[in-house]
């Protein structure tokens, strides 16, 4: 009994303090309010800009032009910031720059725990309507890695039926974790 007491102590110490680690975007931790991570990336660079669906940054990362998304919960707590690089309408162009991505990102972080690079129906590389398979969601090509205080997924998502864009999820685990909580209150 005592040693099951220690093992559930031990897990539960660790745990928490996984939980306290947080993802960085930049070097910047994505915690805290919105007002203070767009302060913070505005120091890098970025600039804010108010749309229909709120606040959005404008800037550089890795060598493209992008804009961030990020999502909060509560009082304008950030807990997800999506990076989104500029759409792209030729296929070979979006897949060479996924690739490389992957392959600085796979430097940095190590093996991503999935990789994809799937095409559905009658689509394939070398179709011809690749970027119109991304609009119909029948080109899956994603990856996804688990860092400390968070996870990263990559993919190319739809930009319209003949553009397509590279997307990076940056999730912080804390956070995203109080997100769900109180997201499933309403349930």
């Amino acid at each position: 009994m005592k040693r099951l007491i220690s093992f559930l102590l031990a897990v539960s110490i660790g745990i928490t303090s996984l939980a306290q680690t947080h993802m960085h975007f930049m070097g910047v931790p994505i915690d805290g309010t919105m007002r203070n991570f767009i302060s913070q990336m505005q120091k890098k660079g970025f600039s804010a800009n108010e749309t229909d669906s709120g606040q959005v940054l404008r800037g550089k990362f890795a060598g493209h032009d992008v804009t961030l998304l990020m999502d909060t919960y509560g009082l304008d707590n950030i807990y997800q910031v999506t990076v989104v690089c500029e759409r792209q309408s030729r296929w070979h162009i979006l897949k060479s720059e996924f690739n490389t991505l992957v392959d600085r990102y796979t430097l940095k972080y190590g093996e991503p725990v999935v990789i994809n690079r799937d095409f559905k129906d009658s689509y394939s590389d070398g179709c011809g309507i690749e970027i119109y398979g991304v609009w119909t969601r029948r080109v899956d090509w994603l990856a996804h890695w688990l860092v400390e205080g968070g996870a990263i997924t990559m993919c190319i998502a739809a930009g319209s039926p003949s553009e397509g864009a590279i997307a990076m999820v940056y999730y912080d685990m804390a956070n995203g974790g109080l997100a769900q909580i109180e997201n499933d209150t309403d349930l």
